[in-house]
């Protein structure tokens, strides 16, 4: 597994902090801000800003681990999506939640998806599995 989704999984069961960047709680955006770093990639703080890095992805069967996916959540729209998780492999997400569902998030939900991590083959962000 990437340093990315290790760094995620490893989070787990750790409380959901608004503002949140670790090592006792996490938001969402902080979350994968964290995550990203241990993979050596920098990403802005919030989740408005997470949804403009890397390169957006249009369809669910070209999703790799480490691949960020977007939702509207509890403060933002479909056009500018307030909650962020990472798509970590076999149709599961991680993501920091108030509600405790750590590893799901309905695909109806997902507003939009973005590649920000270095993938291990070439000509694809996200990891390479």
């Amino acid at each position: 597994m990437a340093a990315a989704i290790l760094y995620a999984v490893a989070q787990l069961g750790k409380p959901y902090v608004w503002g949140g960047t670790g090592p006792v709680g996490y938001d969402c955006s902080g979350l994968i801000m964290m995550a990203s770093r241990a993979a050596g990639v920098s990403l802005p703080r919030t989740t408005f800003q997470q949804v403009y890095a890397g390169t957006a992805v249009y369809s669910f069967s070209d999703l790799m681990p480490g691949d960020l996916l977007f939702t509207p959540g509890s403060d933002g729209t479909a056009e500018d999506p307030g909650h962020v998780g990472m798509y970590i492999g076999s149709g599961l997400v991680i993501q920091a939640a108030i509600i405790p569902d750590a590893v799901a998030t309905p695909q109806a939900a997902i507003v939009a998806t973005a590649q920000v991590l270095p993938a291990q083959s070439a000509g694809h962000w996200g990891f390479g599995g």
